[in-house]
């Protein structure tokens, strides 16, 4: 069963009896269902509630899509689909993928914040239901998609006190008072509502009008306020807004006043940094802040101490990831700081300060990697994809900003086959050739670009857009440009043509060729696919070259280069017959597919995994890994057969299978597979492929024993990785004073002074 991508809840959930009822009896007899109403009331967190207690009732789970980060509408269907497990890969229209992957799942799709993407989320969700008879959504939205077969569920206030109401047990027990109580307490741990102060906290409630994000904005002034003083200063306050604002809807100006309000409660240095947050989509890291939001001549560590004094007010919330705390904001705060930076004329500057520092983020992960340090900006990049996205859609909406955009994608080009979304990377290179004409060197990498991604895509327009490359580069006659269109010739005859025999000498040419210019990457790519179709042909090269390539990623610690080149590895020994070997090649590659998620790349190691296992060990397990690996390339949007050049192999892994388990045992073998999660899938991969690790060396046989012990070992390698002691007691899930003991007994059993010495002693070993 998937379990599905469901955000943890972070505070307690108050009241809404009646609008969970109405919620759940809409979903059990609608499959779309859109919560909608104002902004503050509440509505995402309805949902997510929903969704924790509705969560056995979709066999195949429940998935959050969170879109008010999203602001491009034509990249609604491939992010929807990277958030339910779709790591689209060919050139198919992501709509036509996502809706054929789940055409056959009975799962609950939640779509948070559609209103600013109300006609694509309307195309998506009717493609979807057509299609996909088992899949039930839930839309939170300021609007309604206006859909066939939509059912409205208008989400109130919470419930404030009658006028009439004296009793204070029938006070206490509204949902807007519980609310407000249960927030004031977090505030000032002391608070409780009383006779004393019962008056004071509805007249607040009342004043507010239930919405629940005000009410939470009002709980937080408690640090230097009374109830009454808060009761007092709400009431003049809101006396003077209704007067700004007549003609706006009652709840819009409660709102828009409880968030001035708390705007005005902020010193003026504490405003200026909440409107320059605003800046980031998806939240950002301390570092971030500092680097974006700073002001001229001011000391940046100051920006810690405003962010502290937004927190304190739930204006910023916390959130950690892994060893990595980030701060964000709730959409309605972000846009109102949004209004706010463009009233203060600075937001052409804070775009352009953001811009910077998400190229900067991508100059940093390109310098290293071909480097042990590349997995880590990987992920890092994963973590700021929003940011990317708005950073990119900056430049190439601003008409002297075009080349930042090719910049930034030049430097992020893996980072879409990693996370999956190869044609998004292909989508905003596009956007930005249509802005440049000018034949040059950055028009022309762009071009190679799309070319590279079309043809990993099985695009048939790839031949195209190699022939308008081809003749871009010999307008320019640069030695590197026309290597990089040798490459992709082979490329294509390999890939598309399923002809080695073209395409090896292209290859090597480029390999040749780009080693020539010291560009390590290119070459190593050239080398990659040179080694891949000799492996997968049987050529008497695969030996030789799939062993330079295992040896020069090695190096490099590079481990998501060491993943394919260990699968080239693999399949160069098991077509020879070295099934030893080939077992702990591929068992190794699935091991850096577990670090770095790459759900990508796992499903050709783990289908490689399978064939292996059914020429070792021809059972359960082996057809368990097939069938897994079947539903890991539909994930992708890849089936075998687009893959012919895998084909055989697949072929024969199956016979051999359905041969000793027999038809019955192999079908229910093949199925249970199939419905493994990605989580699951690993775990069964993995479980055998550790005990191969640990009687099998991962790299070459070394005549003298290791002096570390296993766990030593592991530590060393994330060192080697670049993690510091408190990331690899995150990673390893034990204590950061166990992670420090072992990084000193690693110290003294080697002899060494230093971290660096380490790494050094890993690349070699």
């Amino acid at each position: 069963m998937l379990v599905g991508v469901i955000p943890a809840e972070l505070t307690s959930f108050v009241g809404r009896r009646r609008e969970l009822a109405v919620v759940k009896r809409a979903l059990a007899g609608a499959r779309l269902v859109t919560l909608t109403g104002a902004g503050g009331v509440g509505k995402t967190r309805l949902a997510l509630r929903i969704a924790h207690e509705r969560r056995r009732a979709f066999p195949d789970g429940l998935w959050f899509v969170e879109l008010s980060g999203l602001a491009d509408g034509e990249l609604l269907a491939s992010t929807v689909a990277s958030a339910v497990g779709l790591t689209e890969r060919s050139s198919r229209p992501p709509l036509e993928s996502l809706v054929d992957y789940l055409a056959d799942k009975q799962l609950l799709l939640i779509l948070d914040t559609c209103e600013h993407l109300l006609s694509p989320c309307a195309n998506l969700v009717s493609a979807v239901l057509r299609r996909a008879s088992g899949v039930k959504i839930l839309v939170t939205c300021r609007g309604v998609l206006d859909v066939a077969g939509e059912h409205v569920v208008v989400v109130p206030p919470l419930s404030v006190p009658d006028p009439a109401v004296t009793s204070e047990q029938e006070i206490a027990d509204c949902e807007a008072v519980r609310l407000f109580a249960d927030r004031a307490a977090v505030t000032a741990p002391d608070f409780a509502i009383s006779a004393d102060n019962n008056a004071a906290v509805v007249e607040i409630c009342r004043r507010l009008d239930g919405i629940p994000l005000a009410i939470e904005l009002a709980a937080t002034q408690l640090q230097g306020l009374t109830v009454r003083q808060l009761a007092s200063r709400l009431e003049d306050r809101f006396g003077l807004v209704t007067s700004w604002r007549q003609g706006f809807p009652a709840r819009q100006q409660t709102l828009r006043a409880a968030i001035d309000w708390s705007f005005d409660l902020c010193s003026p240095r504490e405003q200026a940094l909440w409107a320059r947050l605003s800046v980031f989509a998806g939240g950002c890291d301390l570092g971030g802040a500092e680097a974006v939001c700073h002001e001229e001549g001011a000391d940046r560590y100051e920006v810690l101490k405003l962010i502290n004094a937004l927190l304190d007010k739930s204006i910023l919330f916390r959130e950690e990831h892994g060893s990595q705390t980030r701060y964000r904001m709730l959409d309605t705060i972000r846009e109102y700081g949004m209004q706010r930076l463009a009233e203060s004329g600075q937001e052409t500057m804070l775009r352009r300060r953001h811009r910077d520092w998400v190229q900067g983020l991508a100059a940093q992960a390109d310098a290293e990697l071909f480097g042990p340090r590349q997995g880590r900006w990987l992920i890092q990049l994963v973590t700021e994809q929003a940011n990317l996205r708005a950073a990119l859609e900056f430049c190439v909406a601003e008409p002297h900003e075009v080349t930042a955009a090719l910049r930034i994608l030049k430097q992020t080009l893996f980072f879409w086959f990693v996370i999956g979304l190869p044609g998004e990377g292909r989508y905003w290179i596009e956007r930005a050739l249509e802005r440049v004409q000018q034949p040059d060197l950055t028009r022309a990498w762009a071009m190679w670009a799309a070319t590279h991604l079309a043809c990993l895509q099985g695009d048939p327009d790839a031949p195209r857009l190699l022939r308008d490359y081809h003749n871009m580069a010999e307008q320019l006659d640069d030695d590197s440009i026309l290597t990089g269109a040798v490459y992709l010739s082979g490329m294509i005859a390999l890939w598309q043509k399923g002809d080695f025999a073209q395409a090896a000498p292209l290859l090597r040419q480029a390999t040749e060729g780009h080693r020539a210019h010291h560009d390590t990457v290119q070459a190593w790519l050239a080398l990659l696919n040179w080694a891949m179709g000799a492996a997968l042909t049987d050529d008497a090269s695969a030996e030789p070259l799939s062993e330079e390539l295992l040896v020069m990623t090695r190096d490099s610690g590079a481990e998501f280069f060491l993943e394919f080149a260990l699968w080239t590895a693999c399949v160069a020994q098991f077509r020879l017959g070295n099934l030893t070997r080939a077992t702990a090649l591929i068992s190794e590659a699935m091991q850096h597919c577990h670090n770095l998620k790459d759900r990508w790349g796992t499903p050709w190691v783990m289908e490689v995994l399978a064939w292996v296992t059914s020429a070792t060990e021809p059972g359960t397990r082996a057809a368990q890994l097939l069938g897994a690996a079947h539903t890991l390339w539909r994930r992708t949007g890849v089936s075998l057969p687009d893959l012919g050049i895998l084909i055989s192999s697949h072929n024969l892994a199956e016979a051999q299978l359905r041969k000793s388990l027999g038809e019955p045992g192999f079908n229910e073998s093949f199925r249970e597979g199939q419905h493994l999660t990605y989580e699951q899938a690993l775990d069964l991969a993995l479980t055998k492929s550790q005990s191969v690790l640990s009687a099998a060396p991962s790299q070459e046989s070394t005549d003298r024993p290791s002096p570390l012990t296993r766990r030593e070992v592991q530590v060393a390698e994330l060192i080697a990785e670049g993690l510091s002691n408190k990331d690899i007691a995150a990673r390893l899930v034990v204590a950061p004073r166990t992670a420090e003991a072992h990084v000193e007994h690693i110290l003294v059993k080697l002899n060494f002074t230093s971290r660096t010495q380490i790494v050094r002693w890993i690349l070699d070993e």
